[in-house]
């Protein structure tokens, strides 16, 4: 595992966080299957499609940084995803990963999901989420009952998990997504958004009674008819009202486009690209320094992927 990264001067690191991502590692590590590696987190896929990453033209002066920089068209692979879930059917955090293909200055990921907040401030309460939430699952308890002792052990958490874990959307291509943890934009603090045009909604509905409707419905639309989302930059407007060490507070700032994304037409279901998809690995951390990310939660994630990728790349 790669030494961790020197904080910014927009981060405060807590004293006990290294100890903490040690316990999130050791926590995601027994959770995996030794036999069968996958990725940490977003280990369903409901495809992986082709794209275009388009800078505008009129992008702000201040948020001309890096990527951003000039205008600027890219190839692109973007993986849609279930956070948790093999079935479709079942709530969960859906996400999209998008990967920019040779950009100027490195490789650049951006990973977003269909909630614009995170479930936990810091690392610390996320590893007593999903730790007691395991404990729970391996007692059998019922449902309701795991979530009641949830709740009374972690009561913020439990409120903002019933918002994170919802419903999935009739496709992939019809949410709003959020980076809901931030990112460098040069000398600033921003969050992203990626918001799709109403080109996205489906003209005919796929049955949502399948555990893989949502595959589905992403194949049936592109078959036909392209897709477009506007990429967006929320800025930081202030440290305290819009904290970077916390993701679970909504930034006030409204979002500015700063390049568009296109899905052209195209079948993606196919065994080759399956492999693609397995081989690709998605990290928020494939970002050169004038985008890093910012923050306890990301700061925690680059050690799960850098152990999730170790053990995919061994199997």
């Amino acid at each position: 595992m790669t030494p961790p990264v020197a904080p910014s001067p927009l981060e405060r690191v807590p004293p006990d966080e290294a100890a903490a991502i040690a316990d999130l590692v050791a926590l995601q590590s027994r959770l995996g299957d030794p036999a069968r590696p996958r990725r940490g987190q977003h280990a369903k896929g409901h495809g992986l499609v082709s794209g275009t990453f388009t800078v505008r033209a009129d992008v702000p002066p201040p948020l001309r940084v890096g990527l951003f920089a000039a205008p600027n068209s890219f190839a692109c692979w973007v993986r849609f995803s279930n956070g948790f879930a093999e079935d479709d059917r079942l709530p969960d955090v859906h996400g999209i990963g998008i990967k920019v293909l040779d950009p100027p200055a490195a490789d650049h990921d951006f990973l977003l999901v269909d909630h614009e907040t995170f479930f936990a401030a810091d690392v610390r309460r996320t590893v007593g989420v999903f730790s007691r939430h395991v404990e729970l699952l391996a007692a059998g308890v019922s449902p309701a009952e795991h979530d009641r002792l949830l709740a009374a052990e972690y009561p913020v958490e439990a409120v903002l998990l019933g918002g994170f874990v919802r419903p999935a959307d009739p496709s992939p291509l019809e949410p709003r997504y959020f980076s809901g943890t931030p990112y460098a934009l040069g000398d600033r603090a921003v969050k992203y958004q990626l918001v799709p045009r109403s080109e996205n909604l489906a003209v005919q509905r796929t049955s949502p009674d399948t555990p893989d409707f949502l595959r589905a419905a992403l194949a049936a639309h592109l078959s036909a008819r392209p897709a477009t989302f506007d990429f967006c930059v929320q800025s930081q407007h202030d440290p305290v009202s819009d904290p970077v060490e916390d993701p679970t507070v909504t930034w006030g700032e409204a979002a500015v486009p700063v390049a568009v994304l296109t899905l052209p037409v195209q079948e993606f279901d196919t065994a080759e690209r399956e492999a693609l998809a397995d081989a690709l690995a998605f990290s928020l951390w494939h970002a050169p320094a004038e985008h890093r990310p910012l923050g306890g939660i990301n700061r925690g994630r680059k050690a799960v992927y850098e152990m999730s990728a170790t053990a995919r790349r061994s199997k």
